[in-house]
């Protein structure tokens, strides 16, 4: 089976995404590569929110009023896992969404693509 080719308009970071989903994933096929395009840029914003949530924390406080409310990265992040699981499901990246009988030694021996986050 052919390796899927990251296409040019991603960044580097997302074309490393890609080597690492698709390697661990070789169940994917040239139909997938739109989703898995999509999928993988939103892996990275949400990697970028994440990250951002660590270093603002999750709550902000309103300059004018001095209310706390929701940080702008808290609802990304919750925003994006959401979308990135949802599109993980429809690309057959969870063992529970691929068919039945199909190989999951790789997929096995390597992490999930799929962010691992908790609901506070």
């Amino acid at each position: 089976m052919a390796t899927l080719i990251p296409p040019k308009e991603l960044s580097r970071a997302e074309k490393a995404l890609w080597r690492q989903i698709v390697g661990a994933h070789p169940h994917l096929v040239e139909g997938d590569v739109p989703l898995l395009v999509v999928y993988v840029q939103l892996l990275r914003q949400w990697q970028i929110a994440t990250r951002r949530l660590a270093e603002g924390g999750v709550l902000a406080t309103s300059a004018r009023t001095g209310l706390e409310y929701l940080s702008p990265a808290a609802q990304a992040v919750a925003t994006l896992s959401h979308r990135t699981i949802r599109l993980a499901r429809e690309l057959r990246l969870s063992a529970a969404t691929r068919p039945k009988g199909a190989s999951t030694s790789t997929a096995a021996a390597k992490p999930s693509a799929v962010p691992k986050f908790r609901v506070i």
